[in-house]
């Protein structure tokens, strides 16, 4: 056609890339609204798992706190173990040493 008349040679081209246009145009539609609705679906899971993680961690921190409350208190009941069998080793030092002086107040 665009031998006949150059005008019409452009007006059909453009009708034919139109036309290509619109052919395309009617498959990316679809495609693009099932992208929309996938990535809302997308965003919506993100943000429960964003929601649930931030639960875990709270968690996780909760154990680590009660972790080193329980390790605080280990080394407390170990160091008052000590001190005890310390004070019974006294204790039973302290005893045989009034049952032996005893008598020493009778001989003063």
């Amino acid at each position: 056609m665009a031998s006949k008349a150059a005008p019409a040679g452009a007006l059909c081209t453009w009708i034919i890339a139109l036309s290509s246009y619109q052919i395309v145009y009617k498959n990316i539609v679809p495609k693009q609204k099932k992208r929309d609705e996938v990535t809302k679906i997308a965003n919506e899971a993100k943000a429960i798992l964003d929601e649930k993680l931030a639960g875990v961690a709270a968690a996780i921190a909760k154990v680590e706190a009660k972790q080193a409350q329980a390790q605080a208190l280990k080394d407390e009941k170990a160091s008052l173990e000590s001190k005890m069998k310390r004070d019974q080793g006294r204790m039973m030092r302290a005893e045989k040493l009034v049952v032996l002086l005893k008598d020493e107040g009778i001989r003063w």
